[in-house]
């Protein structure tokens, strides 16, 4: 087989599937073998209602003597164009005794013949000239398929580009909705305009933080025990006497990673104001574990001032006992013992 002859066949796929229609004398076995020359699959038919039952089933070329080439045929052209997608056209190869005369079955309407790829020899022609010609027009054929195959990846590009945008879309109206809800709690119980900065700085640092650690943007992967380390780094001590950390590792989801993240940050910050670790003497432990499926998550703080409860409700005190418990679905319990804080929650590990 010639070089410009290879490559007709798909990896692993079946060879290309070449029609022939040729009614008399032994035009058909001829052109079969030709086909089979080019390592295509010849199916040769003697009959137009045949052609168009053989088409139905797909085909990579047509090729059609002149005694087939009568209205009958071009009628079963026409209907195969109209079921075909937009992006196929059909190869035909017609052999004709004149080559300057149009025959009846390939007359079709502007629109139909646009959708034909159309070669027309004048017979006697050479055995090589067919074999090149059926090289050409099965070709054009893979690269239709190839258009259609980009086509498809672009559509399903498309669509995950979208889902993508919307995801990103809720996400971002979500974290939105986080920092109003810090910026209006804030300014409700913040003294002064210094009070407010700092407060609203510090939280919404933090929501920032482990938004990037639980979305894969940082060095640290997004578990439970990182997320921890990372918030609780700026208030251990040289010798890390005054933090006990333990608990197994697991993976944390976006949304209970950014309300423990919260919570962690309002508990570590009011122990270095005024609990446990506001002194040199006091010490946090947080510890959990997982029980049917289920996280319980402990903060206790011992060896620092008195604890009493505020007289008012304060934003952190509504995060510890309300919003973690919504964001989590769970339980939470908020104790405050005269010994040392206590804060507890028990959600469910997939809970997001």
């Amino acid at each position: 087989m010639a070089p410009a002859e290879e490559g007709l066949r798909a990896p692993g796929g079946p060879d290309p599937r070449v029609l022939i229609y040729a009614p008399l004398g032994r035009d058909a076995d001829v052109l079969s073998e030709i086909a089979r020359d080019v390592e295509s699959d010849p199916v040769a038919v003697t009959a137009s209602d045949a052609l168009a039952a053989r088409m139905a089933e797909g085909c990579d070329a047509v090729v059609l003597t002149e005694e087939a080439l009568h209205r009958r045929t071009g009628e079963t052209l026409l209907r195969h164009l109209e079921a075909q997608p937009s992006w196929s056209a059909l190869p035909v190869l017609a052999l004709v005794a004149d080559a300057g005369r149009l025959p009846p079955g390939l007359r079709l309407p502007g629109g139909a013949a646009e959708r034909v790829e159309l070669v027309i020899l004048q017979r006697p022609t050479r055995a090589r000239t067919l074999r090149s010609t059926l090289v050409t027009l099965i070709g054009s054929r893979r690269r239709q398929r190839m258009v259609r195959d980009q086509i498809a990846d672009q559509g399903a590009q498309e669509r995950h580009l979208q889902f993508l945008l919307s995801e990103l879309d809720h996400r971002v109206k979500n974290l939105l909705a986080k920092i109003l809800g810090i910026l209006n709690l804030t300014r409700r119980e913040a003294r002064d305009l210094d009070e407010f900065a700092t407060a609203f700085e510090g939280r919404t640092r933090a929501l920032a933080e482990a938004h990037q650690m639980l979305n894969g943007h940082t060095a640290h992967p997004g578990t439970l025990r990182s997320l921890v380390e990372n918030v609780m780094a700026p208030y251990r001590d040289a010798e890390g006497s005054n933090l006990v950390i333990e608990g197994p590792e697991f993976a944390l989801r976006p949304r209970a990673g950014l309300a423990l993240a919260m919570a962690l940050h309002e508990l570590a910050t009011n122990a270095s104001k005024y609990g446990a670790l506001s002194t040199g003497t006091g010490a946090v432990a947080i510890r959990w574990r997982l029980d049917d499926d289920a996280l319980e998550f402990e903060w206790t703080e011992r060896g620092g001032p008195p604890v009493a409860e505020p007289a008012r409700t304060s934003f952190g005190t509504r995060l510890l006992r309300s919003y973690t418990s919504r964001e989590l679905g769970g339980e939470t319990e908020l104790l405050f013992r005269p010994e040392g804080l206590f804060w507890k929650v028990r959600a469910p590990v997939a809970a997001d």
